[in-house]
């Protein structure tokens, strides 16, 4: 629903940062409170006992899919912003892209980026 960061910034900020600065992050937290009215379809947001908001739901391939959809990023560039981009700035050096030597972690996902296979240190699991 873009309730975090609204679409429309979502755009500018892509358009004024581009796309070797922009990081994708997941800031999930649980919480079982009711769903108020108006917020039936919000499935990455959570609410208190109060029917207020709690904190997110938000996993990074949603994050991903979600920047797709409000941006119009290819699967190639949301791939760029939760992987490559943050192990750069974070000095992770056999993280983020493949390549030889790096660890064999993959993740296969179809254009709407749901997870088909996931490949953790070149073990199928």
């Amino acid at each position: 629903m873009g309730l975090h960061v609204d679409p429309y910034m979502q755009r500018l900020v892509r358009r004024i940062k581009g796309d070797d600065r922009i990081i994708l992050i997941s800031d999930q937290f649980v919480c079982d409170g009711p769903v108020p009215a108006g917020y039936e379809d919000a499935t990455d947001i959570h609410f208190d006992f109060a029917g207020e908001i709690a904190g997110s739901g938000l996993t990074l391939d949603i994050a991903c899919a979600n920047f797709m959809v409000h941006t119009g990023c290819s699967v190639v560039d949301a791939f760029k912003f939760a992987s490559l981009n943050p192990s750069e700035v974070l000095g992770l050096k056999k993280q983020g892209s493949i390549r030889e030597g790096n660890y064999a972690d993959i993740i296969m996902v179809d254009d709407k980026f749901n997870i088909k296979k996931v490949i953790f240190r070149g073990e199928s699991i």
